[in-house]
């Protein structure tokens, strides 16, 4: 239950930030759609021409998760080997992930290096890759793991193995709480993977990640949750 709960709280802070800022923010003409999970800013193309790419859900698929990529430009594929590069020629271009890396499909693991590679690979080459904290992400940090592929579990070397990975000492457990935030911000556009309530917006886009950030190093029984569960 109290796994829920956070969970819940944590869905919630990402609501009023959309909101809050959907009332004060100018209006940004919508773009067309480049794939039916992949958009272009408008507010990209005010700032230095800089491209701005959104990737929703990858649910632990990497094939898909790729070929997204590919059309929407931002890497290549080596024919031998099938490894996978950064590789945006022009303009330099910022990619956003939504979050839910992880779960339903087989390849988490996949996904999770895909992403971390990328992230490093843009920093060195002019771009960028900002990831958003997915509900999927927080249950998997709080051991909820109902929709967690038998055959993920499997990738991972077996569920101990798994749990240690994406614990506080693992290097995705690290990762994911070190590097991914509840609410992005590229070019005045506010991203996250579902919303927050208004009386959380009102935070501001740095407390909120700071105490999400804080509750994911802690857990349920630290103070933060406590704290924040209170006052909300």
């Amino acid at each position: 239950m109290r796994v829920q709960t956070l969970v819940l709280v944590l869905a919630l802070l990402v609501v009023g930030l959309v909101f809050f800022y959907a009332r004060v923010a100018p209006p940004v003409a919508a773009g067309p759609l480049r794939v039916h999970t992949v958009a272009r800013f408008a507010g990209a193309a005010a700032a230095a021409a800089r491209r701005v790419v959104v990737v929703g859900d990858l649910h632990g698929d990497v094939v898909n998760a790729v070929a997204v990529l590919r059309m929407a430009g931002v890497v290549a594929v080596e024919e031998q080997g099938q490894q996978v590069h950064w590789h945006v020629t022009e303009p330099p271009t910022t990619l956003v992930q939504l979050g839910d890396l992880l779960d339903r499909g087989p390849d988490s693991r996949d996904v999770l290096d895909l992403i971390m590679s990328l992230q490093e690979e843009a920093s060195r080459e002019g771009g960028e890759v900002l990831v958003a904290l997915g509900n999927h992400e927080v249950m998997n940090l709080l051991g909820t793991l109902r929709y967690v592929h038998k055959d993920d579990t499997k990738k991972f070397g077996g569920a101990k193995t798994r749990e240690f990975a994406l614990s506080a000492l693992g290097v995705y457990g690290a990762w994911i709480r070190d590097r991914m935030s509840a609410i992005v911000v590229v070019e005045g556009n506010v991203m996250a993977h579902a919303g927050v309530l208004p009386a959380v917006a009102r935070l501001g886009v740095p407390k909120v990640n700071n105490l999400v950030r804080k509750m994911l190093w802690e857990g349920e029984e630290g103070d933060t949750y406590r704290q924040f569960k209170c006052a909300f």
